[in-house]
């Protein structure tokens, strides 16, 4: 049997810009969702992943070797989170925001 789904699973993200040049990538998008996950447990994990080590803080994820930084803001019913990926290639750097990205979108949070 074949379900279809009007609604897909997990947080609603927009990208609402994108700038590039021939050493940087800077995304902006806004999450809606209705409690603020914890955004170091999903973008750490992804990132070590794919083999990129992180430094985290209280909403700031710095990618070692000063190849860029993931930012969040939290607001009332959305986050607002800009990531910049610098240095790699610029087909390296699309494959990293994209699959933060999907992890914005689609990670669940394992609770301990």
């Amino acid at each position: 049997m074949i379900t279809l789904r009007i609604w897909q699973p997990g947080r609603h993200v927009f990208r609402v810009r994108r700038s590039s040049d021939s050493n940087a990538l800077d995304e902006t998008w806004i999450v809606f969702r209705r409690d603020p996950p914890d955004w170091k447990l999903i973008f750490c994990p992804t990132l070590d992943l794919i083999w990129l080590p992180n430094e985290s803080r209280s909403g700031l994820i710095e990618l070692a070797g000063q190849h860029g930084a993931i930012t969040w803001q939290e607001r009332t019913i959305a986050t607002k989170i800009v990531v910049r990926i610098e240095g790699f290639t610029a087909q390296k750097r699309k494959l990293i925001v994209t699959t933060l990205w999907k992890a914005a979108r689609f990670k669940e949070i394992q609770e301990a």
